[in-house]
């Protein structure tokens, strides 16, 4: 938030400025006491705090002073406040400072590391014990029906570090135990998360980690409660998230495994414990509200970010809405996945990105709303990345990992990295390439929820570029099928419909089947149902320029009045330009916490 100029640290100012007058003019190279301004409150930001987390900020106290003079103040003075005030009074919130610089973070999900994994095991049993056949060889680096083995884990974070070895952050969006179908124990996971933690510290010692929990990552699988202390403090104390977490992050973690990292004074980063809302958790009650006070501390992390005006990315696991593979329900239990993308639709302005994993597979999401007057808005794009682990039911894909491009507003792109395991198990070697670069692959000019609402349209309308986007899906793994009409249906449904009512309508409506066959925008019932991303109409920019261009002349109109009043003001009283210095300053600061009250 903008610092607000008081009355003190004006009249301050101004009286410094009279003292030094004062010397100069007697000669006086005595040392006088001055009073200085209180300054505001610094918010500490992680790279802060890790450098110097004993370091508190002390304001500076006022000091006593003496009678103040009465001279005539510099006119640049007088410039400098009635610039302030109109900075000040001109805006309706504090503006995002934005700054050119664009940046880059990493994305790793679902590692799911099978410490057992075996060469020779059986691959209908997860490469486990030894196969019917001494000959086979499930690989070096895995298989496709099998989880990572550890020289896989390794050679994913090497990659990372080689392609870029300073992001501004990495996100790790969970997942890190293997699907045993029995186990492993929390001995087992913490274990692991730890062993894991300490090679992606090894890689990036110097760059902020931010964990997000997977629902692989319980005992057992799934098994997250809603508030539980002791439950969450294990994964910093055994799973060795301390290390990456500061003092305060983790008295937020052991909640419920959620935190936030104030990253700069442009951009948070949140970490979510969706596996709470997740339909196979039975540590909850799903009837109630709000288990953890998950959802009413993200609500005030959000409405503090528009209010201070800056940014947020959002990593978790579990993503609202559907699998495209599989579309009987959605991950979460309906109010909450209804809860969450009520408070996704109502902050979008301030959601950069929102990034999610578990599915093992290359999507994304596409939220719109039904407005009051009957259309339908676009609120936010969510972005799903494919797994380290090859395994992908009834499928398998390439290992990946993801980096991803943004500005202070926007991604603006992302470049997906596999390793091709067929040719690395058949070298011996490592394999990687970038597979696709989303801006280039699909023409996109950014990753807004504008532009990837049109690339839905276009997947509709376009029979190749929806073969390509269902290669990519997989990372470019051999699959073994095509992509059948009610394939495409359940893959086209899913981007666009994250809510039960809306899915159900998109599968079920003989108008999708035919639009899909034809090549024509989608249409899901009378208005396409809540949930629903709009797939026609216009993008609203006429309407964004119109009040553009009359906030502009109000604040035009605006300024001249107040020049005006301030140059009547002066005319009126030549001899005294410290009072009306005194009135615009007073100004500044009623005006200040007028806004301050309002907001």
């Amino acid at each position: 938030m903008k610092p607000v100029v008081s009355d003190i640290m004006v009249r301050s100012f101004v009286d410094r400025q009279c003292l030094f007058q004062i010397q100069l003019r007697r000669g006086d190279s005595r040392k006088q006491p001055l009073k200085q301004p209180k300054q505001p409150r610094k918010t500490t930001t992680f790279v802060e705090e890790r450098a110097s987390r004993q370091q508190q900020h002390q304001p500076q106290q006022l000091s006593e002073m003496g009678r103040r003079p009465r001279l005539v103040t510099p006119p640049l003075v007088l410039v400098a406040l009635v610039l302030v005030m109109v900075l000040q009074t001109a805006e309706t919130k504090p503006p995002l400072q934005i700054t050119t610089t664009a940046g880059q973070f990493w994305q790793i999900t679902d590692i799911h590391w099978d410490w057992t994994y075996n060469r020779t095991g059986d691959v209908s049993s997860w490469c486990h014990g030894a196969a019917g056949d001494p000959t086979a060889d499930n690989g070096l680096f895995g298989n496709y029906s099998c989880d990572a083995p550890w020289v896989l884990v390794k050679e994913a974070v090497r990659h990372m570090a080689q392609v870029q070895p300073q992001p501004d952050f990495v996100i790790w969006t969970g997942d890190n135990a293997p699907h045993w179908e029995e186990g492993p124990e929390f001995k087992q996971i913490f274990s692991a998360i730890d062993n894991i933690t300490r090679v992606m510290e090894e890689a990036f010692p110097d760059t902020p980690i931010v964990p997000c929990l997977g629902n692989h990552d319980s005992f057992p699988a799934d098994f997250y409660p809603g508030g539980n202390k002791s439950f969450y403090t294990r994964y910093l104390t055994e799973g060795g998230w301390s290390r990456l977490l500061s003092e305060d992050e983790q008295r937020t973690f052991a909640t419920a495994g959620y935190f936030a990292r104030r990253l700069t004074d442009q951009l948070t980063i949140i970490s979510l414990n969706t596996n709470i809302y997740y339909r196979p958790n039975e540590a909850i009650d799903p009837k109630e509200a709000d288990p953890g006070q998950q959802f009413s501390w993200l609500r005030d992390q959000l409405k503090n970010a528009s209010t201070e005006g800056y940014k947020v990315i959002i990593g978790a696991h579990i993503a609202p809405g559907f699998f495209e593979r599989q579309t009987d329900d959605t991950f979460m239990f309906d109010n909450y996945n209804e809860a969450l993308l009520a408070l996704i639709g109502q902050y979008s302005d301030v959601i950069l990105a929102q990034v999610y994993g578990h599915e093992h597979t290359d999507s994304f999401r596409v939220l719109g709303q039904e407005a009051p007057d009957g259309e339908l808005q676009l609120q936010a794009a969510m972005f799903l990345a494919p797994s380290v682990t090859p395994w992908v039911p009834a499928a398998g894909t390439n290992p990946g990992v993801r980096l991803y491009s943004y500005t202070p507003t926007v991604l603006t792109d992302y470049s997906q990295y596999i390793l091709n395991l067929t040719a690395s198990n058949a070298a011996g070697a490592a394999a990687w390439s970038r597979l696709y670069a989303a801006a280039d692959t699909y023409s996109l000019s950014d990753l807004g929820v504008q532009s990837m609402a049109a690339l839905y349209r276009r997947l509709v309308a376009e029979p190749a570029l929806f073969d390509t986007y269902y290669r990519l899906n997989t990372a470019g793994a051999p699959v073994g099928e095509t992509c059948d009409l009610p394939c495409k249906r359940s893959q086209l449904c899913a981007i666009g419909h994250l809510r039960t009512d809306a899915m159900a309508t998109c599968l079920n409506s003989v108008t999708t089947m035919n639009s899909i066959i034809s090549g024509e925008m989608l249409v899901h019932g009378p208005a396409g149902g809540p949930g629903s991303a709009p797939v026609a109409g216009g993008s609203g920019r006429p309407s964004q320029f119109l009040a553009v261009f009359f906030g502009v002349i109000a604040g035009l109109a605006a300024l001249a009045a107040l020049v005006a009043f301030v140059v009547v003001r002066v005319r009126k009283r030549p001899s005294a330009p410290s009072t009306v210095l005194r009135n615009v300053a007073s100004f500044v600061s009623v005006g200040s916490q007028g806004y301050e009250t309002m907001t």
